[in-house]
């Protein structure tokens, strides 16, 4: 049974999220971490403490490209080269004397110092659990951009198509006269290169229809595909300010459609040539987030987590403060301590930034008074990366990122030492601002069947209904993109 209404209100606003690019800190040149006491105006650390230790080792051993890039610290090329220029750094006052670094690269050296075990948690118990699969970073596949229908340029051959070169493509996939035959031709040459994901699939389903029936004409014009077509009116924002995601464009793309797909399918390695057309990797990720952008209108009531706050009719400070530390500790739990992963948005605020987390560590203090304080840290696969790269071909698995999540636990007299069974809780630390906001635990048993039943609905707003179009095979309907994923996986022409 589907919960459309619940997972339909969570689905609207989480399909039009997706991780943007992290910009650099912008603190002013004299601006200053530290007050006149010797703290840090907004984190409450002193000079001696495991924090500010722990800050001063990653400004004195980490390399400048691990001190500037979004992989590492982000803290920006400038703030790097003044950080390693003035090392090293004995306390705080003196990396607080650096020209540019103030409370935002504070408050980044902290965050990167806490979830690379650079901070020691004291006189803590812990526990750890990893899912039997582990996601792999694929990119976030931006609406705004619409490279899954009009492609993206790179040195293996690819380009980058004009909305009207890709229209005029669609409009000649299911026509067999002499220009469109050459339309075809030009743009799909050497097994479709130079084509977008969405484009190849099309021109996959073309090329089986001819094969099958010996020519366009002997097939029903509902044979082809119109993915590529479907996506630019569904989805494609570009220049257009009436599109419904214009103001969040900076960050609509199908994030959650990767991070879901992740949790079901191994990342696409190789290059495999179906029907005359050759998928790289990018075009099953890209395939696959489409696919599953779907799947977040079929998850069940009791396994989804979160107000929201991004929802317009929630904006309280409720809404901003959970999924609340218990309610995560309970959510992993139920998955990653049973195997499974689960995805998370990873902005309480109004952005979006799904992600699919694998692993978890969790330490804490014994009960003092009824408080618990503990320390989670989330390990995840990222978005952040470039559309053609693979990552699970190197055991290294640099992709994979952590966040760390410092919260505090009210427990009852004589508590047994179970996180899940505390009172209460709240976020503390930069967690106030960086913890889960929304967190979906699985998918609905059988949904790639259900959401058929949803084609002639307001999901066509969402869904392209295109790409798992059904063909028949014996007495059954078979998603095509099903037979195209089964081959590509298996490495059949």
């Amino acid at each position: 049974m589907t919960h459309m209404n619940a997972a339909l209100a969570f689905a609207l606003v989480l399909s039009a999220g997706c991780a943007d690019q992290i910009s650099d800190p912008t603190d002013p040149l004299d601006d200053a971490f530290l007050s006149a006491d010797g703290k840090s105006d907004d984190f409450s650390i002193v000079d001696g403490s495991p924090e500010a230790l722990g800050v001063l080792r990653v400004a004195n051993e980490l390399s400048e490209s691990k001190l500037s890039k979004t992989s590492g610290v982000s803290l920006g090329a400038r703030v790097a080269k003044n950080i390693l220029g003035a090392r090293p750094f004995a306390t705080l006052k003196s990396l607080d004397a650096v020209p540019y670094v103030g409370k935002v690269s504070f408050g980044k050296l902290i965050d990167y110092a806490k979830a690379n075990g650079f901070v020691p948690v004291r006189n803590a118990l812990s526990h750890s659990a990893k899912a039997t699969r582990v996601g792999w970073s694929g990119y976030w596949w931006s609406m705004l951009n619409g490279e899954l229908a009009l492609g993206w340029s790179n040195t293996a051959g690819r380009k980058l198509w004009t909305e009207a070169e890709a229209r005029s493509f669609d409009a000649c996939l299911n026509k067999y006269t002499t220009d469109c035959n050459k339309l075809i031709a030009d743009m799909g040459a050497d097994k479709g290169k130079k084509l977008s994901p969405l484009m190849k699939f099309d021109l996959y389903v073309r090329n089986r229809v001819i094969a099958q029936y010996g020519s366009l004409a002997n097939a029903s014009a509902s044979a082809i595909s119109r993915a590529t077509k479907t996506e630019l009116d569904i989805h494609y924002i570009g220049n257009n300010t009436n599109h419904r995601y214009w103001d969040a464009r900076g960050y609509s793309g199908k994030c959650i459609g990767w991070a879901l797909a992740t949790m079901s399918w191994d990342e696409p390695t190789k290059d495999v040539e179906l029907h005359g057309v050759l998928f790289n990797p990018a075009d099953i990720k890209g395939i696959l987030a489409t696919i599953y952008n779907g799947a977040q209108f079929f998850v069940p009531e009791d396994l989804v987590m979160g107000q929201e706050f991004h929802d317009a009719n929630d904006s309280s400070a409720a809404a901003y403060e959970d999924v609340l530390p218990h309610d995560l500790l309970v959510a992993l739990a139920k998955t990653i301590d049973k195997g499974t992963m689960l995805e998370a948005d990873l902005d309480p605020g109004d952005g979006v930034w799904n992600y699919p987390i694998h692993a978890y560590d969790v330490t804490w203090t014994p009960s003092k008074n009824g408080v618990v304080v503990g320390r989670m840290v989330l390990h995840h696969a990222d978005d952040e990366v470039d559309i053609d790269a693979v990552f699970t071909t190197n055991a290294a698995r640099p992709d994979l990122k952590k966040r760390s999540l410092d919260f505090e636990l009210t427990v009852a007299a004589g508590w047994s030492g179970d996180l899940t069974a505390a009172k209460g809780s709240r976020w503390i630390g930069s967690a106030i601002d960086t913890h889960p906001d929304a967190i979906i635990l699985g998918l609905e048993e059988g949904w790639r069947q259900t959401i058929y039943d949803y084609s002639g609905t307001q999901m066509k707003q969402e869904v392209n209904f295109q790409l798992i179009k059904r063909e028949k095979n014996g007495s059954k309907w078979v998603p095509i993109v099903d037979t195209l994923l089964s081959d590509y996986y298996a490495g059949r022409r």
